[in-house]
This record gives structure tokens, C-alpha cells and sequence, in this order.
């Protein structure tokens, strides 16, 4: 899906405090990294950082444009983001390969980072030749993250954010290198998104259409239900036998067990052809204790097999539908059974157009938005996103409500409100308190279903639509905004 440069935020969610419950596939763009991984705070650094002067690291300018540089200990702070993030994930089964895993999170930081300097040096120039600059708002936010840094560094000990920084992120990375690369990236995630949803605006229905006739293998999918018996050569080691005589004898007693197998797996599978529903398949290798594998939603690229490729996908083969296909080689051969669970063909899973509010049980309990609900649809305003967002604000919740377009049923990440949203009493004007876990969390949702929306396969296509325009984009402005990188530096001895 989605197959431009997206810019990522693991931090957005700590400062907006809303929970992002909904996985929207048909908005492609993510809030900015904001500098940082998240706010991963390591009591005990592994990897001193960079110990370079502040002045010979703030004079590198490793990505820089006519008006936006992002100077060297602004790379640094990205860079060593990464690399404290990834580290941060190693736990003691993984110790003895430490000196391997930095080495490799080092290389993988400085590639990321390298990635995201690039987007916001061109983003950053395009923003400055838009005129656009952060609101009082944006700069509210920018000051939450700067004294929760603040924080960390007394939770953590340190003299001063100074300290901590010089510590995690290397010497000569100061709070206005942070402060200045957050600024950065919240800009670049506004205009982001003001040129995003221009874009999204001037394709049409007829774009959206011809995108998916152009990429019609990526979305036209089956799901089915199969089970592989297996054959193997048994191995003859001359080593083991006296004579070549025997040696021989033992050799052809493997080609004939591997000539039995392989008749046999043939057999097997041809004996699955003859269920007639998915659960009759699942009966019949439940017999012998075996269970089968279920292929959901494959598209071709999936498959490597072309016989299957061509029943499945060119000869559209029906619900229910069987078949047996064997392959292999002198040492190996395979036979799978196939059934159909969903033939193939594009998602046409309406979407729904959802008002909710969200919150962790303890701040909106089951009684509080089963009274909610009641009174909603009680109101004189009738039922609509508008007074829900009225009640909302009753009952101070208007922080935690949100609107989402397109929702695939399937793509929200509570599972209770998954299947809500995929039953039959998700019309529209349709309203639930719900309660989920999610993480180990447990979540209230209010949820309306305003109206609904595209078919699924419209939603992906336009996605992907959208995110080639912004990639081809950002390909092009490179050159337009002529942007210098020189990562020089980083990859001397003077960086160690």
C-alpha cells in the first residue's frame, strides 16, 4: 500500500492524548517522527555517543537547501534517535550478540535518518517558499516536548537536559539542535498535509479506476484453505556399505520409497478434493490431527506456483471449488489440496464513514457510555456527527472524539468494534458503546456510523494512487530545490 516517504511519529500520540485506535488505510500520510523515536529514556546508555566537539559537529551541514540546513548535531539527534530505539529493544536472550547488534542498529540508524533528513530538508524548503510557518498551537506542542525531555533528564539523574542529551544522542547535540529539528519536522508534516489533501482533491474517479485496471494483480485477491504432503529422497552415503553392490541395492531402495511417497502424497491430496465446503476439508485432515493452512486475502505475487496462479486467479476458480497440484524436484516433491473460501476478485467490503469517541475504560466506563448512547439517541438534534460532537462536549469529551473516512471493518485495531462495524447493524445512523483491549488496554468506544463509504478496493487504490503522486513528488523536488547531502563526516574516523 501506501509507497511514498512517509514521515513517522511513534511521539504524536503522547502529546495529543488521543489514542489512534483506527488503522486508516485510506490516509496515507502519518504525523512527523518529531526528531525522535518516541520517548525511548535508557537508564544505562550501551554505546557512549559520538564523542565529537559541539563546534565541529554544529558546522557539518549533511542536508541543506537555498533557506533550510539541518546542521550536523541535528543529524546526530536523529541518527542517535534510531539507533536508541533499536537498542532499546535488546533483551537478555539477545546480550551475547550485542557487539553485532550495534554494529548492525548503527548502520541501520544512519540509514533511516539519512531517509528522513532528505524529506524534511525538501519538505522544509517547500514550506519556507509556501510561506507557511507553525502556529501558536504547533509551538504549544513544541514546548510539551521540550519539557518532557526536561523531565527525563531528572528522572533519569542528570544535571541537566544538557547532560542527558550529550549523553544519549553524543556530544554537541544541544536542546536548540532538538528543539530546531521537532520545529523541522512539524512544519514538514504541515505542509505534508496541505499538499496531500490537494492532491487527493484533483484525482478523480476515472484516476482512481485506471490506477487499479494499471495494478489490478495488487488488488484483486482469494482466500482458500490447503494442506501440502511431502515426499523426500532418503540420503545414501556410499561410506555405509561394503560393496558397491549394496551401495547400488540401497540406492535404488530410495528411489523406490521416494516413488511409493510421492504416490501416496498424490493420494492424499486428491482424497481433500472431494470435500465440498471448507469445514468438510478441516473434518477430513482433523482425522488424522492435521490442521490447514489458511491463505486470506493472497493476490498473485503471494503464489509462485503457475498452474495454481492460473486456477486460483485466471480461471477464477469457485467457492468450494477443489483441486490437487503436485511439484518438485529428483530429491523433493510436494502435493497440495486446495479449497476456495473466497474467489478471486477485487474487495468490495463497503467502508464506513465513523464519529467516535475513544478513551481507556477508567476515564469512560461501560455505565458512562451506555448513558451516553441512551441520550443521544433521545436528542432533539437528532442523530447525526454534529450532536454527537454537542454531547461530546456535555460530557468533556470532545478531546477524545474523532472522525475517520473509509474505515475498512476489519482495519480497526479493536477487535470488538471490528466485528461491530462488520454486522449487519452497522447502517448508517447505527450507534454502540463498546468496550476492547488493545495492548493490554482497556478501551471504551462510543461509535456512530455516520454514512458509508467506498468500496475497499477504491480506498486502496486511491491510497496508493495518492502516495505515487507524493513519492513522484518528492523525487522531482529534490532536484527542483537542489538538495545537498554530504555525509562525509559520519562515515570518517573523526565521527567515532
Amino acid at each position: 500500500m501506501g509507497k511514498a516517504k512517509r514521515i513517522n511519529d511513534r511521539h504524536a500520540s503522547e502529546t495529543s492524548g488521543k489514542v489512534a485506535v483506527v488503522e486508516k488505510k485510506n490516509k496515507w500520510l502519518t504525523p512527523v517522527i518529531a526528531g525522535a523515536i518516541a520517548f525511548v529514556v535508557i537508564a544505562c546508555l550501551v554505546l557512549a555517543a559520538v564523542q565529537s566537539s559541539g563546534a565541529i559537529l554544529r558546522s557539518k551541514k549533511p542536508f541543506r537547501t537555498e533557506h533550510v540546513t539541518i546542521t550536523g548535531s541535528m543529524f546526530q539527534y536523529q541518527y542517535m534517535s534510531y539507533y536508541q530505539y533499536y537498542i532499546s529493544q535488546v533483551d537478555e536472550s539477545m546480550e551475547q550478540y550485542l557487539q553485532y547488534l550495534q554494529n548492525y542498529y548503527l548502520s541501520s540508524a544512519m540509514s533511516a535518518a539519512e531517509s528522513d533528513c532528505e524529506v524534511y530538508a525538501v519538505y522544509g524548503e517547500a514550506a519556507h517558499q509556501a510561506g507557511l510557518k507553525l502556529d501558536d498551537s504547533e509551538k504549544e506542542t513544541v514546548q510539551t516536548y521540550m519539557d518532557n525531555l526536561e523531565y527525563t533528564a531528572s528522572y533519569y539523574g542528570y544535571s541537566s537536559l544538557s547532560a542527558y542529551l550529550s549523553a544519549a544522542y553524543g556530544e554537541g547535540v544541544k536542546a536548540k539542535d532538538v528543539k530546531a529539528m521537532y520545529e523541522l519536522t512539524l512544519l514538514c508534516n504541515k505542509y505534508e498535509t496541505q499538499m496531500a489533501a490537494d492532491m487527493e482533491a484533483a484525482i478523480t474517479d476515472d484516476d482512481v479506476v485506471k490506477y487499479y485496471e494499471d495494478n489490478a494483480d495488487d488488488y484483486i485477491t482469494a482466500s482458500y484453505l490447503g494442506y501440502s504432503f511431502k515426499a523426500t529422497l532418503a540420503t545414501v552415503n556410499s561410506s555405509d556399505y561394503s560393496t558397491t553392490e549394496e551401495y547400488n541395492a540401497a540406492l535404488q531402495a530410495a528411489q523406490d520409497k521416494f516413488a511409493l511417497d510421492k504416490l501416496e502424497a498424490d493420494a492424499k491430496a486428491e482424497a481433500l478434493t472431494h470435500a465440498t465446503s471448507a469445514a468438510e476439508f478441516t473434518a477430513m485432515l482433523a482425522e488424522d490431527s492435521l490442521t490447514p493452512t489458511a491463505g486470506t486475502d493472497v493476490v498473485k505475487a503471494n503464489l509462485s506456483q503457475d498452474d495454481v496462479i492460473a486456477w486460483i486467479f485466471t480461471d477464477k476458480a469457485a467457492v468450494n471449488a477443489t483441486k490437487a497440484f503436485g511439484a518438485g524436484s529428483d530429491s523433493e516433491y510436494t502435493a497440495v489440496a486446495y479449497i476456495i473460501t473466497k474467489s478471486a476478485g477485487r474487495d468490495e467490503t463497503v467502508t464506513k464513514n465513523i464519529q467516535y469517541i475513544v478513551n481507556t475504560a477508567d476515564k469512560l466506563t461501560q455505565e458512562t457510555a451506555d448513558k451516553f448512547v441512551a441520550e443521544f439517541k433521545a436528542s432533539d438534534l437528532g442523530m447525526s456527527k454534529e450532536s454527537m460532537l454537542a454531547l461530546a462536549t456535555t460530557y468533556e469529551l470532545t478531546d477524545a472524539s474523532q472522525y475517520a473516512e473509509n474505515v475498512v471493518p476489519a482495519d480497526f485495531n479493536l477487535t470488538a468494534v471490528s466485528e461491530w462495524l462488520a454486522s449487519d447493524a452497522a447502517v448508517p445512523g447505527a450507534v454502540a458503546a463498546i468496550s476492547g483491549t488493545l495492548n493490554e488496554t482497556a478501551y471504551t468506544l462510543i461509535v456512530f456510523v455516520d454514512s458509508n463509504g467506498d468500496p475497499a478496493w477504491k480506498v486502496s487504490a486511491k491510497t496508493d494512487c495518492l502516495s505515487g503522486k507524493v513519492e513522484n513528488w518528492l523525487t522531482e523536488a529534490k532536484t527542483t530545490y537542489n538538495l545537498k547531502t554530504d555525509l562525509t563526516y559520519w562515515m570518517s574516523d573523526d565521527a567515532e
